[in-house]
């Protein structure tokens, strides 16, 4: 028998097993594994994997067909697995299905699992947000995962008001905080002011958020409140400082084409009393220049006589 199985002439040696060794049992037979690792070793892939299958060594034979593509026969072995005995067996079905993007048989797969978890991210990975968020419903922290998971497709794509709202949806204040931070620094390095303020007051909204009892000496309410009213008067200054900026860069801007001279002195006027007793945590006021507000304060003040002012400017 040894001899035979040496040749790979495994017939002739089964022939004798049978006719010297009594009755064979194939589930736990060397001689047959020892054919199905040679068709193994010797390409016959296909032919390996069944026996390997008849052997009982089903794990092995499932990885054989999916590692080699045989979906077809993978598929019909699925159909024939049990949840609770096999439940293993079929999630490696459905990892290759998945690999080899065949994606009904792994739907198939995955439900049969009921692994629903599985069935979302492989929709999130195909981008099929509908079915994902419709599957994703029957589970609160599955629908907070696609949430936060199309907030980053939405960023990747600069939609960043989308991001932002599933950020919310997902609970995740303090991600769709950082985001507006993050964006907000951008606006001002761009001098983009008028988009900085907008972004400034959509941050405050979101610190509103997370204030619980306004009167409170909670330590978190405390910070809450403070960020809030913070947020909101930034927004203010730096609204007010866009128009005092484009006086001074861009004289010929259209924004200023219909804007009274009146107007913007005494948006000099409001930030001179603001950001002289500035005193937030906010780092974004870093933005806003003193020097361009005093200059223009003076240069206006003496257009409209008030010397005085125009002097203190100056100095």
């Amino acid at each position: 028998i040894e001899m035979w199985s040496m040749l790979t002439m495994f017939d002739k040696a089964m022939e004798l097993k049978k006719k010297y060794g009594g009755k064979s049992d194939p589930l736990s037979d060397k001689l047959l594994l020892k054919q199905a690792e040679w068709l193994l070793e010797n390409g016959k892939f296909l032919e390996a994997a069944d026996l390997f299958w008849t052997l009982g060594r089903k794990k092995r034979a499932i990885e054989i067909y999916g590692d080699k593509g045989y979906l077809e026969k993978l598929i019909e072995i699925l159909r024939t697995l049990n949840k609770d005995e096999h439940a293993e067996l079929i999630a490696l079905c459905g990892h290759y299905f998945k690999l080899h993007k065949h994606y009904p048989y792994a739907t198939e797969a995955y439900l049969k699992l009921g692994d629903l978890k599985s069935l979302v991210m492989m929709n999130i990975e195909l981008e099929r947000w509908e079915e994902a968020f419709y599957l994703a419903k029957q589970s609160k922290p599955l629908l907070e995962y696609c949430h936060l998971q199309w907030a980053e497709n939405r960023i990747k794509k600069d939609l960043y008001k989308e991001a932002q709202d599933s950020y919310k949806k997902a609970g995740r204040i303090d991600l769709s905080m950082k985001l507006l931070d993050n964006l907000i620094d951008n606006a001002i390095y761009e001098k983009r002011f008028k988009d900085a303020s907008y972004l400034l007051f959509l941050y405050a909204q979101d610190a509103e958020v997370l204030i619980k009892n306004y009167t409170s000496k909670d330590k978190q309410d405390v910070t809450s409140v403070k960020l809030y009213q913070e947020s909101l008067d930034l927004s203010e200054i730096i609204n007010a400082y866009d128009i005092v900026y484009k006086y001074i860069e861009e004289p010929f801007s259209k924004d200023l084409l219909n804007t009274e001279p009146e107007w913007i002195y005494n948006s000099c006027k409001f930030l001179i009393n603001k950001v002289s007793n500035y005193n937030f945590g906010l780092t974004h006021i870093k933005g806003v220049s003193l020097a361009y507000i005093y200059y223009a304060s003076a240069f206006l003040a003496k257009q409209f006589t008030a010397y005085k002012t125009s002097r203190f400017s100056f100095e």
